[in-house]
């Protein structure tokens, strides 16, 4: 993750290291410059450091640059590694006999750095350091597939920094910075309740501690600036809308529109989810795309997102002001490309010009919405746990945590927060909706027990009983009559199962059975059955006490669209496809 302080760290490392006369060269790579985000200018780098702190070496090392002159430009890092640092240092005797720090930071953030390049160089570094016992490299970059961080390796030790427990840093490094404050402030000015809470609105991010800083430390009372930040929050703060938009630049500019708005879509349902359990597996199930490409499309945010090596294990966003700030319609709008300027209308400098990315929150419930329905409908299934539902993977979804849950439990949920301004997308989610209740409503129940949540799916009924009332004026009055039908059958086919805590109320009370199916007569015919553990499944259906008609699915083509609205829609909604 950007921002959770590498660069400070590796930056305190050099400097204890020159301090010590054991630094033998570094090399900080920054994707926002030419000259140092291009991998192979780092091993040359480090080695005219080497040679500016070693005599015999620099002697050895002009030996082989004599030889090859132009010829370096052209080397892959690996034999850079080997021709100027292995070689000169064994040559003069260096790698053995005093200690040497090489450090390398952001190796992520060097452009034409890929698994070609920087396999071979780690494996020709890890090759030579056992020859080299004196040589010690210091390696910092984010955890994605290039720096294989997670593999066992021989003479390797990785420091995860997510992993460990910072808030004591952070407020060292709060503490610190504002104390060096000048004029006259309050005793005991900042706070240990002050300090506390910036570390913890930090959580775990460095730079976000360090914009908070920055903002108390802009002309004005820092004490009046500080008291704000606390009464009102931070909200978005203008450093975070400079190093969040960067981000975004960088991870978006190799891709096309299309690839844009399947980013989109993935980071919607990322960025709303009610509940993060979602993996890479999941996503790919749920948007029909392969693994690898859900991966690929998610490589240029591992700055923001926590993504395991694992398919199967969730993805999360690492600090919620990303949430804030993807949310928001354009938040760069009069920011300058300074870091330092506050000025949230800056007409001084150069202004940023990051591409559009917003994601309007309800309408991305409206998008996700129609996703876990359209999922549904055709994954749900009554045959029981013996079923298992597969992707185009191959692998299976009908697992507790997997995207199936994570539907039957949440769909009423981004139902109700869902919202459009325009009416055709509200009506064609209406006509998701009636579909999914009408072919998959007691297969959902169903599935719903299996999980053993069927007494939260009387708040789920509530919940999309909410989103029609509030929807009705969009909405055909068949269309709204139909949907509140199908939600008083699921009601009443929880009501009936008789689980604590589900009572009825006056629209829908208990349904009354007939002697010849009633579980009770089960009861005395066979005093070991117990109602309580009768399936509800298996329980008779209540009959609605008003048949409504049925909206006619097949008057259009498709399933629930018309031809045009159906594009139309698509259209609008990335990363969703007609397709069952």
């Amino acid at each position: 993750m950007a921002g959770t302080g590498k660069t400070s760290l590796a930056k305190s490392v050099a400097r204890i290291a020159s301090d010590r006369k054991v630094l033998g060269g570094s090399f900080f790579c920054s994707k926002h410059s030419a000259d140092r985000k291009d991998v192979r200018r780092i091993i040359p780098s480090i080695a005219f450091h080497l040679a500016a702190v070693n005599e015999e070496y620099c002697r050895q090392v002009l030996k082989v640059i004599r030889k090859w002159k132009l010829g370096f430009v052209r080397m892959p890092p690996s034999e850079q590694w080997e021709k100027l640092i292995v070689e000169p240092l064994q040559a003069s005797g260096t790698g053995s006999s005093s200690p040497v720090l090489i450090i390398v930071d952001g190796l992520d953030e060097c452009d034409n750095l890929d698994k070609d390049v920087w396999f071979p160089l780690w494996n020709q570094i890890l090759k030579s350091l056992s020859d080299l016992p004196r040589v010690k490299v210091l390696v910092t970059s984010r955890p994605n597939d290039l720096t294989c961080v997670h593999s066992p390796l021989r003479n390797v030790s990785v420091l995860d920094l997510h992993t460990l427990h910072c808030e004591s840093d952070i407020q060292l490094f709060v503490r610190r910075r504002l104390s060096n404050l000048g004029g006259s402030h309050p005793p005991q000015w900042p706070s240990d309740e002050h300090v506390s809470w910036i570390a913890k609105e930090s959580d775990h991010l460095f730079v976000y501690a360090a914009e908070i800083c920055r903002y108390v430390e802009s002309p004005g009372s820092p004490e009046q600036q500080l008291r704000k930040l606390l009464d009102n929050g931070t909200g978005l703060l203008v450093g975070m809308v400079r190093f969040y938009g960067r981000i975004l630049t960088s991870a978006l500019r190799f891709l096309n529109d299309e690839k844009v708005e399947e980013c989109q879509a993935i980071l919607g349902v990322l960025m709303l989810q009610k509940d993060p359990t979602l993996s890479l597996n999941d996503l790919s199930i749920l948007f029909e795309h392969d693994v690898s490409h859900v991966r690929g499309l998610l490589a240029g945010f591992h700055s923001v997102l926590i993504i395991p090596v694992s398919d199967y294990e969730p993805i999360n966003v690492f600090h919620p002001s990303f949430i804030t700030f993807i949310a928001s319609h354009n938040p760069w709008k009069g920011v300058c490309d300074v870091d330092g300027c506050e000025r949230s209308r800056c007409s001084d400098h150069p202004l940023l010009r990051f591409p559009q990315f917003y994601l309007d929150p309800k309408q991305y419930h409206l998008k996700i919405t129609m996703t876990l329905l359209r999922f549904m409908i055709p994954n749900l299934s009554s045959q029981g746990d013996d079923h298992h539902i597969t992707s185009r993977t191959r692998r299976p979804c009908h697992r507790p945590g997997g995207p199936l849950e994570y539907a039957c439990t949440h769909w009423a949920d981004h139902l109700q927060l869902s919202s459009s301004d325009e009416q055709q997308e509200v009506r064609a989610l209406a006509d998701m909706l009636a579909r999914f209740l009408k072919e998959r409503g007691k297969d959902w129940l169903d599935v719903i027990s299996t999980y053993e949540l069927l007494p939260q799916s009387r708040h789920v009924i509530e919940k999309a009983d909410t989103w029609r009332r509030s929807h009705s004026s969009t909405l055909s009055s068949s269309m709204d009559e139909y949907i509140k039908q199908q939600l008083n059958i699921l009601r009443s086919s929880i009501i009936s199962s008789g689980l604590p805590g589900v009572v009825p109320d006056e629209h829908n009370p208990r349904p009354v059975q007939s002697p010849a199916t009633h579980p009770d007569t089960a009861s005395r015919e066979n005093p070991s059955v117990r109602l309580e553990e009768w399936p509800c499944w298996l329980r008779p259906p209540s009959p609605p006490c008003v048949q409504m008609p049925e909206p006619d699915f097949q008057a259009v083509p498709g399933p629930w669209l018309s031809s045009d609205s159906s594009a139309t829609l698509e259209e609008s909604m990335p990363g969703i496809s007609r397709e069952g």
